[in-house]
């Protein structure tokens, strides 16, 4: 994820822009991959495969993690494509909240020390992804990444955009004043 700020402007040449900032933050994408795989396919996973969380060590469950990964970010762009498909007006459609789910309709095999681990139909709820969403949207008040010298590793959707207006030498109140 790329968040830019932008200075508009007209001058005697017509329209410009200039980029006053940059903040990448690909660490965010992959938190949303990680939380589908920990938390909706990897409990799947042990379901069909009549295991328990407990009959793997933390190396092992972070590489079978691994190898959810790419199910999980095919799972995250079907939800957000068909999502948008049905978006209108900037409103969320009722699906987005729905019990309803996408799959990738391929089986995804993982040997492990506790024997070959099976799951023939990946899939993910919009409820799921709305929740673990929801966890990136959370603003935290007590932490303020515009004024604080602090590096705080907390993940939220808010973050890159805190780091670009920061970077841009800008702040939320001077941003409001000129809208």
């Amino acid at each position: 994820m790329d968040v830019s700020i932008l200075e508009l402007g007209k001058n005697l040449y017509g329209i410009y822009s200039k980029n006053l900032s940059i903040s990448k933050f690909e660490k965010l994408v992959d938190d949303i991959d990680h939380n589908i795989a920990s938390e909706c396919l990897f409990p799947q996973l042990l379901s069909e495969s009549g295991k328990r969380t407990e009959d793997f060590r933390t190396p092992e469950k972070n590489r079978i993690l691994n190898q959810l990964m790419k199910s999980a970010e095919q799972l995250k762009i079907m939800i957000c494509e068909n999502v948008g498909l049905q978006m209108s007006n900037w409103i969320l459609p009722e699906i987005a909240e729905s019990k309803k789910y996408v799959s990738i309709g391929t089986k995804i095999e993982v040997d492990s020390r506790k024997g070959m681990l099976t799951l023939s139909e990946p899939k993910l709820s919009y409820s799921e992804f709305n929740e673990i969403m929801n966890s990136l949207l959370a603003i935290n008040p007590d932490i303020s990444f515009l004024f604080s010298n602090l590096k705080v590793d907390i993940i939220n959707i808010f973050s890159p955009i805190e780091t670009a207006l920061k970077k841009a030498f800008l702040n939320r109140m001077r941003l409001i004043m000129f809208c």
